[in-house]
């Protein structure tokens, strides 16, 4: 219950610095603790080939974006973003993050080379990952660099802030409880980032599944979900695919 209170409490106070359009002061203090970060984030050597068709390359481009896309991300939950405000849940949710990130120390980043499936991997509390052959400690992401390099469309930031998502405890909902739950991390990098080319683009198809998966979080509170939201938000994420 405390934390609850702590956390509608942060969430009051935002709103009196949302008409300012900067993050609160918190939130902007938070961000500076990782840039640099040499107690505050962890990344391991074996992220030194992190993406090299990036200005920086190495542990410096990964610094720069996991910033960056810590900050687009608060940005947008808090609703100051372009897409306006989503909702008081979505507000409750940047702070569960912010706790975490201040909470749980160093927030480690790692690499590997290859994935069958995946271009990352993050750990969540008290979700057992036992299908990886290297145990992640929590807080942390996995990279995997070749499909990344693979798959490079200016979405890093995006990508991290993702995984950064699960470390809250919000998973991909699978079998019958996709009828019952929307995936939100999904829909939140879609609503937060859309997907771009490499110069910074995005397309009239990309910006309308944007614009829808932004609707639907901000009609998440009504507490209707069911087989035909589940339909339409398949649809808005297939074309994130598409780019």
């Amino acid at each position: 219950m405390a934390k609850r209170i702590f956390i509608w409490i942060g969430s009051a106070l935002y709103c009196a610095t949302a008409a300012a359009g900067a993050l609160p002061p918190e939130f902007r203090a938070l961000l500076q603790e990782f840039s640099p970060a040499p107690k505050s984030l962890f990344i391991a050597e074996s992220c030194e080939s992190y993406p090299t068709n990036l200005p920086i390359g190495g542990a410096a481009q990964l610094e720069q974006d996991f910033v960056q896309g810590l900050e687009t991300g608060f940005r947008c939950l808090l609703g100051l973003s372009d897409m306006g405000p989503l909702g008081a849940a979505h507000v409750e949710q940047a702070y569960v993050l912010k706790f975490v990130l201040e909470q749980f120390r160093p927030l480690r980043v790692s690499c590997g080379f290859h994935s069958q499936f995946w271009n990352a991997l993050s750990t969540a509390p008290g979700v057992p990952m036992t299908y990886l052959t290297g145990k992640p400690q929590y807080p942390e992401i996995q990279l995997y660099l070749q499909n990344i390099h693979a798959n490079q469309r200016g979405e890093l930031p995006a990508l991290l802030f993702h995984e950064m998502l699960h470390w809250t405890g919000l998973t991909h909902p699978s079998g019958s409880m996709r009828s019952h739950k929307p995936d939100l991390v999904n829909l939140y990098e879609m609503c937060c980032f859309g997907s771009k080319d490499i110069y910074g683009r995005r397309s009239l198809a990309m910006e309308r599944a944007r614009t829808q998966a932004c609707g639907f979080l901000k009609s998440t509170h009504k507490g209707t979900w069911g087989e035909q939201e589940t339909l339409l938000v398949d649809q808005i994420l297939e074309v994130y695919k598409l780019f």
